[in-house]
């Protein structure tokens, strides 16, 4: 938002997201009533509280609320030094985590042969709305060669489909956040659970809970984790989830861990259905490293993001390097989370490569050096065997 301050100087003040990140805020644009999918759409709001992010955290597991003007944060103390600490990466990482990813990091991802999966990015975001082929145009500069698009409610499943209708080399993932499992109707389940079975969707996703922010109470958010699991089991399709507890908690976390088990992940019931394959994906790590261990025990992979630039995130940098590299996968949560030397208005597909720099340099690889298709675990995007080489031929 511009102002004048008592000098005359114009100034952009800076408005804290739904993840809780910092960044500088502009008017929303008229888009005609068009969602990047090129679906017709109002604001594209999780029909909650408008500024209190539907993620609960600072994950990003679904979008795209812009705060209200009321949520503006007037001086240059309150972002300042924030986003100087969080997205400098010639200053390295705050919060104690080892090394940071340097600017000789940034510049090391000169993409070459690099070939990245971004595992998370709300593409149906109406902050992509006015220019999503050119995002996807930079991120397949970028060395992107996958991307999912998952869901979170019956509206924005349909968008990730209808955006892969639009660029088959995107895969789309269908389910219901924790922030709307008492909002979305059986009839809108039901049409979920029909498009789960499309060959286009690679993903049951994004589920979990979220204690955080509960925008959905605790039991209406366990009910619909059971039912998005039981998905995941009946199409042999990965469930993507997202977990926040309330800082120097863990209940959601260890919560998750019992509601897997209780579903059979980890079990005979996720070896019929997935095989070898990772049943689940944690999104946007958060959590000890403790829970990570018990994740990996269950067979689960771990996606990582710019969440683990900010304080209070410092174990993902020993989880970055204990998972192994066919169960890990990175993401940008996009059009949140920017990683350090990233944009700071919005994120994007492209600067996957950052994150998967920092999580190369926590294993003591070069980036250069992982396997390709994903920086790390291919496979795991779920279901990319079955459906894209139908898909694409590729």
């Amino acid at each position: 938002m511009a102002v004048r301050n008592g000098r005359g100087h114009t100034r952009l003040l800076a408005l804290p997201d739904e993840r809780g990140l910092w960044r500088r805020h502009r008017a929303p644009r008229d888009h005609g009533g068009r969602d990047a999918a090129g679906l017709h759409r109002g604001r594209f709001d999780r029909d909650g509280p408008r500024g209190l992010g539907p993620d609960g955290r600072d994950d990003g597991g679904a979008p795209d609320r812009d705060p209200g003007p009321g949520l503006v944060r007037r001086g240059a103390g309150s972002r300042g030094h924030r986003d100087r600490a969080l997205r400098d990466p010639a200053e390295g990482l705050t919060g104690g985590l080892t090394r940071g990813l340097t600017r000789a990091a940034v510049a090391a991802v000169t993409i070459g042969g690099v070939r990245l999966i971004d595992s998370h990015c709300h593409l149906q975001s109406d902050r992509f709305a006015d220019d999503v082929e050119t995002v996807l145009e930079a991120a397949r500069g970028a060395g992107v060669e996958r991307i999912l698009v998952p869901g979170w409610n019956a509206w924005s499943s349909d968008a990730a489909l209808a955006l892969v209708d639009r660029f088959p080399w995107l895969d789309a993932g269908v389910g219901v956040h924790p922030h709307d499992a008492a909002k979305v109707t059986d009839a809108e389940w039901a049409g979920i659970v029909r498009l789960a079975a499309d060959p286009r969707v690679a993903a049951i996703g994004e589920t979990g809970l979220d204690y955080d922010r509960v925008f959905s109470p605790i039991v209406d958010q366990h009910a619909n984790l059971r039912r998005n699991l039981a998905l995941a089991l009946e199409t042999g399709k990965p469930a993507v989830l997202h977990v926040r507890s309330p800082a120097g908690r863990r209940d959601a976390q260890d919560a998750l861990l019992e509601a897997l088990r209780a579903a059979g992940f980890g079990g005979s019931a996720s070896a019929a259905a997935f095989g070898d394959r990772p049943p689940a994906l944690l999104h946007s790590f958060s959590g000890p490293v403790d829970f990570a261990r018990a994740a990996l025990d269950l067979g689960l992979g771990v996606s990582i993001s710019g969440l683990a630039f900010r304080r209070g995130e410092e174990p993902t940098a020993e989880v970055a390097a204990i998972v192994p590299a066919d169960r890990l996968l990175v993401e940008t949560d996009s059009p949140f989370l920017t990683p350090p030397g990233g944009p700071r208005a919005r994120n994007a597909p492209e600067w996957v490569r950052l994150t998967a720099s920092w999580v190369a340099e926590r294993r003591g690889i070069d980036l250069a050096d992982a396997p390709a298709m994903a920086g790390f675990g291919a496979d795991l995007v779920a279901a990319y065997d079955r459906t894209f080489v139908r898909r694409t031929g590729g």
